[in-house]
């Protein structure tokens, strides 16, 4: 099981200084030249701050309305579950145009669609040559809406893995922090979860 530890920081910090985690396990055998991902993670007292940067020539972006698809376009994802036997899980999933698909469920045929409003998670996106990244911010007091028990404490874990995908890409990928373990195309999958450790 993959593990990443995440640091704890003030605000302003600076993503640099932030360790890299590498989205870079392919899975069902739908790779493509060139892709790189990684996440960034850090926290404070009341926030959740994530980065995921992709590298990649043929980014596509052409999903735009609130309840479309994203994961149709070039899309960076991060799944997790907040508290230890609670199998519940958020997903978001982000394109390059800010686009936001954010659920929690059990798995996909449970999952509710939650609709995020901008300032919720403040995205940020940014294309640069070759590749785009994003930004945003997850407050405390918004995982304890559906996970009361939830707090930032060191040495506290949480399950969790991040994607990048494209299905409707010049070349269909999917790839994984944790490796996938199912014969067939499917991220939901708590089982498959690595583990975050809050420093």
């Amino acid at each position: 099981m993959q593990e990443y530890r995440i640091a704890r920081k003030q605000v302003p910090f600076i993503w640099e200084d932030i360790p890299l985690l590498h989205i870079n396990k392919p899975a069902w055998g739908m790779c493509a030249d060139g892709i790189e991902a990684a996440a960034q993670l850090c926290y404070d007292k009341h926030t959740l701050y994530i980065k995921l940067s992709a590298q990649e020539a043929h980014i596509r972006a052409e999903v735009r309305e609130p309840l479309e698809q994203p994961c149709q376009d070039s899309c960076l994802e991060f799944f997790f579950s907040p508290v230890e036997g609670d199998n519940r899980y958020f997903n978001i999933e982000i394109n390059p145009n800010g686009l936001i698909f954010w659920g929690i469920g059990r798995n996909r045929h449970d999952l509710i669609r939650l609709y995020p409003t901008t300032p919720m998670l403040s995205p940020h996106v940014e294309r640069f040559e070759k590749g785009w990244s994003v930004d945003y911010a997850i407050s405390k007091e918004l995982i304890t809406m559906f996970f009361p028990s939830f707090s930032f404490k060191p040495n506290q874990s949480m399950r969790a893995n991040f994607y990048k995908c494209g299905d409707k890409c010049v070349r269909p990928h999917y790839y994984s922090w944790n490796p996938m373990t199912c014969s067939t195309p499917d991220f939901h999958r708590p089982q498959d979860f690595g583990r975050l450790i809050f420093e």
